[in-house]
């Protein structure tokens, strides 16, 4: 449902409760302020016509009664918005009569006194109201409440409708470019980022960066084309924007689905600084021919692997293919590799494509992590239709392609990217039933020394605050062996945890332990503050990617909380210890 469908909705019920409020108001005030009204001038009524009667029975002149009753009859009407008539009965003879003849019909009310006088005669007065003229003008109150109330709706409504659309059109156009850019990525970046400007201030924000970055590649394109040929420069260009084809097409389907809302936001967050990254390489560093070791950086292989194919499974609509990782997460929480890992992540995502590409009707893709000596080796199976055994020797040749709207750069690029981390890439195939492509990269195991060990015990709660579903993910795989003896708790925002915590109150320490992110989104409120407003202290860690802030380090310390870096997760040693004994202390110095 799109957001001014929701709001629509959202006003429609307003304008029925306070339709319903405002017909209560009106009804309550007018039936109280009026009976209070008309009471009060029965009871003087009565007592005048009381009095009037009592005087003349004492002075045997009843006959006189009728007259002085309506004389108190016209004297009163002339001060009353209502109209009324008085009966007076002597022993049940009517000797007095005010009015109109006939009984007042619906609305009207009736008040009748009946006592003993001193004289023994039995006097009983009846006083009838109509109430007609209330009704009418309550009526008309209602109806003009009524009309104010629906014009002042139709107004607000309106107002917040195009305020909605002020938001949702530019949004809109914004995707519809981002989907027409992924399908021509070289012809958009020589045009530019064209979008109609936006008063949104988030708007105005996306759109700058996104234009200095299509600018940039055009100023990139300008000088090569006014300097000799280059065939390196031109090949890291032409990697690079293939590159960006997958971080499109990742950022269209995240950016599709988001309404502005918080997660959302982060995901497209997420794409746009991966996107940023690859630009970066482009526009500051030197292309040195095809190897460069100055700017490889050790990074986990666990990690990068499951990043990439979360982020695939994420855009995979084609619910028909099916996507899986096979690795085992304690033998490679500690394995890293050295090069650059946004090329080695695109490499990888160019292969899981290249299997998606070739499943024409239904079939499955695993990425499998395993070791061979000195080597990490990443193989992508797919259960393809294959490749021609003619075709093979030719497929990592740059510029040669085989599929429809190919650029012959995907494979290129993967055994490039292998070739400069010192590794190797090889495909195998058969036809009709599948291809097998295969990256080895060499890797290496950091040491342990500096571990931090977390006892598990059975039947304990794990619970993990982070807004990242990478992160639980990372988690669930790494604590994939202890899942039969604990429970984990995946939470992601802090009205997450207060709920949970209300929900299950322990007060039992030892029975539950948390892992907690600094960086919670939020404006008010972080992991330490977290940690120190439930007292968590004794039974959290802190896995966060802003570990080495000094006032993050500092407010650790002073809540006597253990620090990891979220890239370095393969540094916690989950231990489990058999049963838990009561007020176990499971972080150990």
């Amino acid at each position: 449902m799109k957001l001014a469908e929701h709001i629509e909705r959202y006003f429609n019920k307003v304008l029925l409760v306070s339709i319903v409020a405002g017909v209560a108001s009106v009804v309550g005030y007018s039936y109280f302020n009026d009976k209070s009204d008309y009471e009060k001038s029965v009871e003087f009524i009565i007592t005048h016509v009381r009095s009037v009667s009592e005087s003349l029975i004492n002075s045997q002149n009843e006959s006189e009664i009728d007259r002085d009753v309506n004389l108190v009859y016209s004297a009163w009407k002339k001060t009353q918005s209502f109209d009324f008539r008085i009966r007076v009965f002597i022993d049940n003879v009517l000797v007095a009569h005010a009015g109109q003849l006939a009984s007042f019909s619906w609305p009207s009310t009736t008040v009748i006194k009946s006592e003993i006088l001193p004289s023994n005669h039995n006097l009983k007065i009846e006083v009838q109201v109509s109430l007609l003229e209330t009704v009418a003008t309550t009526l008309i109150c209602l109806f003009v409440v009524l009309i104010s109330l629906m014009i002042l709706f139709k107004v607000l409504k309106d107002n917040a409708t195009r305020t909605v659309k002020e938001i949702s059109q530019p949004l809109e156009a914004r995707v519809s470019w981002l989907k027409k850019a992924s399908a021509h990525l070289q012809n958009s970046v020589k045009d530019g980022y064209t979008v109609e400007a936006s008063k949104i201030t988030e708007m105005e924000e996306l759109d700058k960066s996104l234009k200095y970055l299509f600018d940039q590649f055009q100023n990139y394109e300008r000088s090569l084309a006014k300097r000799s040929y280059d065939e390196g420069r031109v090949r890291t260009v032409n990697t690079v924007v293939h590159n960006l084809q997958n971080l499109f097409l990742i950022f269209e389907h995240r950016l599709k689905e988001a309404a502005l809302n918080e997660h959302d936001r982060n995901k497209f967050e997420d794409v746009l600084r991966q996107i940023q990254d690859l630009s970066s390489k482009v526009l500051g560093r030197e292309c040195r021919g095809s190897e460069n070791d100055s700017h490889f950086t050790s990074f986990n292989l666990l990690e990068s692997v499951n990043r990439v194919v979360d982020q695939k499974q994420e855009i995979l609509e084609n619910k028909r293919i099916n996507l899986s990782l096979d690795v085992d997460p304690l033998a490679f929480k500690n394995i890293f590799a050295k090069g650059v890992r946004s090329e080695f992540e695109a490499a990888l995502s160019n292969l899981i494509a290249n299997s998606f590409d070739a499943i024409e009707k239904s079939g499955f893709v695993v990425v499998t992590l395993s070791s061979a000596g000195a080597f990490a080796v990443i193989e992508v199976s797919d259960t393809g239709k294959g490749i021609p055994a003619s075709v093979l020797p030719l497929l990592t040749v740059e510029g040669r392609t085989f599929k429809p709207g190919g650029n012959g750069l995907g494979l290129f690029h993967a055994r490039q990217t292998a070739e400069k981390m010192h590794g190797n890439l090889e495909i195998k195939s058969n036809p009709g039933k599948g291809t097998d492509v295969i990256l080895r990269v060499p890797s290496f195991a950091k040491k342990d020394s500096d571990k931090i060990p977390v006892q598990l015990s059975e039947g304990m709660t794990l619970v993990i605050v982070d807004d990242s579903l990478l992160v639980h993910t990372t988690f669930k795989i790494v604590l994939r062996p202890h899942l039969s003896f604990i429970k984990v708790v995946s939470l992601f925002s802090e009205l997450e945890l207060d709920q949970w915590l209300r929900e299950n109150d322990s007060p039992e320490i030892g029975s539950r332990f948390y892992l907690f992110d600094y960086n919670l989104k939020s404006e008010t409120t972080n992991g330490l503050k977290l940690i120190e407003k439930y007292g968590l202290s004794l039974e959290s860690l802190l896995v966060t990617g802003d570990a080495d802030r000094e006032d993050v380090i500092k407010e650790a310390e002073r809540l006597k909380v253990r620090i990891v870096p979220k890239d370095q997760i393969g540094k916690i040693d989950f231990k489990f210890l058999g049963k838990r004994e009561p007020q176990e202390m499971f972080l150990t110095k």
